[in-house]
């Protein structure tokens, strides 16, 4: 436990310290990550030998379901509505079409079956969250025609397709039997109605907690995350798509400290 909370903690300074720099850098941040895990991989010069998957998932989700929030707490609704067709269209269609092209490729240029290549092209189809609201923010880009808002939207709301593509394929590659229309209903409905929902909810007690003690509202958004990600899930409805929206209808709401609250989930974030 000890070893754990030293570098937890010790990871959190080095990315506090670090974050001015790279802000000057010419490229994302997050290629010098990417890089240094290829280097302390079991294939990189460090050869460390970690195959935990389970673990890395645990990790990993709670690390994206912040930035999914915080990615719809700070989403501009003015700017979003314009391109909120559109980017439904990419965010179902474009990755249905891209997981299909990428199967193709795997299957005829590196050797696949038609269902293992499918599955591959659907596990890389979406856009990554974490990836998009880091290179637009990081950067402060603003891009033409509302294109940085579009690319938000489609990378917030493009998981429940992208769940259910590699679900089916994974069963059917597995050998076993799925109900399409069920698994996909579920994950929308759920994962929609639990994320307005929770967020309208959070927006009307919020208050209350400002009452309660200075500060006490970022703790309680951050518990709001947490839940709106995680009673999705245990229910079987995308949590992810769900903690987006709360964040979306959280950000759109008029509550206090709002700008004190952005300022720690961008932190938080990073």
């Amino acid at each position: 436990m000890n070893q754990i909370l030293l570098f937890i903690g010790l990871v959190i300074i080095l990315c506090l310290t670090i974050k001015p720099v790279g802000k000057k850098l010419p490229f994302p941040t997050l290629l010098i990550f990417i890089t240094l895990g290829m280097l302390l991989g079991v294939n990189g010069p460090a050869h460390i030998d970690f195959s935990d998957y389970a673990l890395t998932e645990t990790v990993c989700s709670t690390a994206l379901l912040f930035i999914m929030f915080y990615g719809g707490f700070n989403t501009n609704i003015d700017r979003a509505k314009p391109v909120a067709a559109p980017a439904v269209l990419l965010s179902t269609l474009g990755v249905v079409i891209t997981a299909g092209i990428t199967g193709v490729f795997a299957h005829f240029a590196l050797g696949f079956d038609w269902i293992g290549g499918l599955l591959l092209g659907s596990v890389v189809a979406s856009t990554d969250a974490a990836s998009v609201f880091s290179v637009l923010r990081e950067h402060s880009l603003s891009l033409r025609g509302g294109t940085d808002s579009l690319l938000e939207v489609e990378s917030g709301s493009n998981d429940p397709v992208a769940y259910m593509l590699t679900a089916v394929l994974a069963t059917l590659a597995a050998g076993g039997d799925i109900n399409i229309p069920a698994l996909l209903a579920k994950q929308i409905i759920l994962g929609v109605g639990l994320g307005l929902a929770i967020g309208w909810a959070a927006g009307r007690l919020i208050e209350r907690a400002h009452a309660t003690a200075e500060g006490a509202q970022t703790i309680f958004l951050f518990a709001v995350a947490i839940v709106a990600y995680a009673l999705p899930s245990y229910l079987g409805g995308n949590g992810f798509l769900a903690v987006y929206l709360a964040g979306i209808v959280l950000g759109a709401s008029d509550i206090t400290g709002k700008v004190e609250m952005a300022h720690f989930f961008d932190t938080l974030t990073e």
